[in-house]
């Protein structure tokens, strides 16, 4: 039995689930929004009388259950519900971090990825390329920055948002009170997009004219192989990171393999079903046959 907890109305979630569900596995869809609306139960583990509600029933947890986890809080949008919302999500996190069953992923993991320039600068310590980069308020220095070649303007925080390409002259109008500014230097090399389930590594290829393939609807995918020595160092760095599944974001230059993020809980619906479902495949068997993490 594997446990899905999020947002039904979440792509990735709903995806997962009816894609495991395909595969055999015995899945079953809890909706925090349900749960923010309703009564419930989260004892902590190996407290066995946690209850929440799901697909209309008062569904009984087993903490030694298998669950996948996309833990999301939309207090900050229903302002009127922000208690609740806080309070599901945050029992959540404390049972998942102290149920014995496999969890994917436990939410204790560092947070880093919800900040730039400390991400990049974790991942370079773990010994991997990153490209150079810069965080400032100060204009002159951001002009310097731009002035030594092409550079990509990044969002700060974890939030969603697009990259451009951005040179001196987009410079002219910036505010310095407008707050600080990221800005990668722009790296040469072919997109990849690569999903780390346990010890397995599943990778595609993107071939997009955008500087941010995620806005091209006409970029393409294609299932490539990485060697085996890139292949381990992703597994262990997301060991290192604390998570059993992650999106890693890369860029293959001809000497050099860039690497510009993690992700620790990443929406990859999109990319399963050019592979015809062989992450939620990795992830079934994970949940149901890998170690604990």
């Amino acid at each position: 039995m594997i446990t899905a907890v999020g947002l039904g109305a979440d792509p990735t979630l709903s995806h997962f689930a009816e894609t495991a569900g395909g595969l055999g596995a015995r899945v079953t869809l809890v909706d925090l929004g349900d749960q923010a609306e309703g009564r419930w139960r989260l004892g902590l583990p190996p407290d066995r009388s946690s209850w929440v509600p799901a697909q209309g029933v008062e569904f009984a947890l087993d903490p030694d259950a298998s669950v996948y986890c996309r833990l999301i809080d939309l207090g900050a949008q229903l302002p009127g519900r922000a208690v609740e919302w806080h309070t599901v999500t945050e029992a959540w996190s404390a049972w998942l971090e102290l149920a014995p069953g496999r969890v994917v992923n436990r939410p204790g993991h560092p947070g880093d990825n919800s900040c730039k320039p400390l991400h990049e600068e974790l991942l370079a310590r773990e010994g991997f390329a990153v490209p150079p980069s810069l965080t400032t308020s100060s204009a002159r220095l951001l002009r310097d920055f731009a002035e030594q070649g092409p550079c990509v303007a990044k969002p700060l925080s974890g939030q969603r948002a697009d990259c451009r390409v951005i040179g001196p002259a987009d410079l002219d109008r910036y505010d310095e009170r407008s707050g600080p500014v990221h800005l990668q230097r722009w790296v040469a090399g072919t997109d990849v997009r690569v999903h780390v389930v346990g010890d397995r590594a599943i990778a595609q290829a993107v071939s997009s004219e955008s500087v941010d393939y995620r806005t091209d609807r006409r970029a393409t995918y294609r299932r490539i192989d990485l060697n085996t020595e890139l292949e381990r160092a992703l597994v262990a760095g997301t060991a290192a990171a604390g998570l059993a599944f992650a999106g890693w974001d890369l860029r293959l230059g001809d000497d050099t393999t860039w690497v510009f993020e993690v992700n620790p809980m990443p929406g990859y619906s999109h990319y399963d079903v050019r592979v015809d479902g062989e992450i939620t495949r990795a992830l079934v068997a994970f949940l149901t046959e890998g170690d604990n993490r």
